[in-house]
């Protein structure tokens, strides 16, 4: 039995280092450290200079990919994904970051944005339309109903950046399949 459990115990440790060597998080580090980005603004100016905004195009929102896939394949992107992209790298930079929804009256999000606390206050980054520290009332121009604060990264968001493994094994669960997304070279 102490053997058995010695065995389990080696695999699970094994299971958790090697996943976190693969992980997304070194992926993202390696671009931070490239490209020297020390705070959000270095962020969201490297964001809106390297990946393209959705806007003005037929593309299909995806159901979800990850901020790796994203920068990986050039996809464009949405308000709500440039959003979590910007909050991935701000976090791995160690700030706090939250996405801002802005609800319409028919209840639906229509806009996205991302607000990182730096220097004791709350900022705001609008990938979508290039802007930063802008009110709200400039980022939406629609009847708004309210507006939705969600913290990101969440846990979830935390383990799949952080273990190749369980980024995988999650998105089996959900039946995500992001090879569909691939851009062929």
């Amino acid at each position: 039995m102490k053997k058995w459990l010695l065995l389990l115990l080696g695999i699970i440790c094994f299971f958790a280092v090697l996943g976190f060597f693969m992980s997304d998080h070194f992926f993202y580090r390696k671009i931070i450290k490239a490209d020297n980005m020390a705070v959000p603004d270095d962020v969201f100016k490297w964001i809106t200079t390297n990946i393209p905004t959705a806007k003005g195009s037929n593309q299909v929102p995806a159901p979800y990919t990850t901020p790796r896939l994203a920068i990986e394949t050039k996809r464009k992107l949405y308000c709500d994904e440039g959003s979590i992209l910007m909050a991935t790298f701000c976090y791995e930079l160690g700030y706090k970051t939250r996405l801002v929804d802005f609800i319409g009256m028919d209840s639906i999000a229509h806009h996205t944005i991302l607000e990182v606390f730096n220097n004791g206050r709350w900022k705001s980054y609008d990938f979508f339309n290039n802007t930063q520290y802008s009110t709200y009332k400039e980022y939406v121009s629609f009847p708004l109903l309210m507006v939705n604060y969600r913290r990101y990264p969440g846990w979830y968001n935390q383990l799949v950046n952080h273990n190749y493994f369980i980024k995988k094994i999650f998105l089996k669960i959900r039946g995500i399949d992001e090879s569909r997304y691939s851009v062929k070279k």
